[in-house]
């Protein structure tokens, strides 16, 4: 891993070989057909950044030149042949960059027949979404290919992550929709390993989302009667025994992190939070290396990127909440320390020593991309 150390000059630039690398801030205001989902979904590699717009269908990619600066280059859209398509909207639901391979998660409501009647409205609900995950290569000319059809019977799999060369995306059976279960796929040089919550532990909400790094796998599992956390594998040994990361009356396992240092499972939803009021909401912080666990009261989005953790707490409808995004420090020893809290924020991504965010102005949308520190 190679270790870059940023010196802050007063022009906020780092010159490596002779070549200036402009690490300022830069902020984008949004353009002409980007809705009001605009960076529901965000990720970053070394030279793109990936904004998921779903209302709008389609993803935003943002290149760095050699200068380090970065600029709007393309749209990312959806087949023809896909619902997302025929529907207008859902594409870009979920995305994920592994250097210029993007892949992208799909979900689209819809209503296959008009409701006339309690069995018609019914029917609707069983046919109201359709989900898929796709597959470009950003270095060249965009062509989007379907990868998640693996038989008829697969109709889930809009959360994806990738990492490696290796593709990561959810899948459900029909029948298992209503219990909540899910099966991790792993798609790499053409073949495909699922992955399955591990025996004995059922109906804690497997598969609610994934994270991967270095060949750790975090997979959520929140649980509607029970707190819930996150399952941790080891791809390069599945066989060793999976580790459940929870805690005793504590709500974890709707967002999750992971990064070469920690691993991380809190809470997303406020409803949850007011719902269960028996159970704490926390986030949960585990170093990898010492087994080292830590608590950060709160609940929020995660993303983490090595020792830099951020939460993004979004307020509870009707209370005195207020929508913030938090950044801490992590020390070795899994300790919070907060460093930044920030207002005016809808969504945040850590990536590459780099904060972005989509910023809430008098004027409307912003994305901004910032060094972190």
């Amino acid at each position: 891993m190679k270790v870059i150390k940023l010196f802050i000059v007063s022009i906020a630039c780092l010159s490596i070989g002779g070549c200036q690398i402009d690490l300022s801030k830069q902020c984008f205001n949004l353009q002409p057909g980007d809705s009001n989902s605009f960076g529901a979904s965000l990720a970053m590699s070394d030279n793109y950044l990936a904004v998921g717009d779903p209302k709008a269908n389609r993803v935003v990619i943002y290149s760095r030149n050699d200068r380090g600066k970065w600029f709007r280059s393309k749209n990312v859209l959806p087949p023809k042949d896909s619902a997302a398509y025929k529907f207008g909207s859902g594409f870009g639901f979920d995305v994920s960059l592994d250097q210029y391979t993007l892949v992208i998660g799909s979900f689209t409501k819809y209503t296959k027949k008009e409701v006339n009647s309690s069995k018609d409205l019914q029917q609707s609900f069983s046919n109201s979404f359709a989900e898929a995950v796709y597959q470009t290569k950003l270095d060249r000319e965009i062509k989007v290919d379907r990868i998640d059809a693996i038989n008829k019977e697969v109709i889930f799999g809009s959360l994806v992550d990738a990492d490696l060369e290796k593709q990561f995306f959810l899948t459900s059976q029909k029948e298992q929709i209503q219990q909540g279960k899910s099966i991790v796929n792993v798609l790499f040089d053409g073949n495909i390993i699922r992955i399955s919550e591990p025996k004995n532990n059922q109906n804690r909400g497997f598969g609610f989302d994934i994270a991967i790094n270095n060949n750790l796998l975090l997979v959520a599992a929140p649980s509607i009667n029970k707190e819930g956390g996150a399952w941790l594998f080891d791809l390069d040994n599945l066989k060793k025994e999976t580790e459940l990361l929870s805690a005793p009356n504590v709500l974890l396992g709707t967002t999750i992190a992971i990064s070469d240092q920690f691993a991380v499972v809190g809470e997303s939803l406020p409803n949850r939070v007011t719902a269960i009021s028996s159970s704490s909401s926390k986030t949960m912080i585990k170093a990898l290396k010492s087994n080292n666990t830590m608590f950060i009261d709160g609940y929020g989005t995660l993303s983490l990127d090595g020792n830099i953790l951020t939460r993004m707490h979004h307020a509870i409808a009707g209370t005195n909440d207020s929508t913030f995004l938090e950044i801490f420090y992590l020390y070795e020893n899994a300790q919070p320390r907060l460093i930044k809290k920030q207002k005016n924020v809808s969504h945040a991504l850590v990536k590459n020593n780099l904060l972005t965010t989509i910023q809430n102005t008098n004027t409307g949308k912003k994305l901004c991309i910032k060094p972190v520190i």
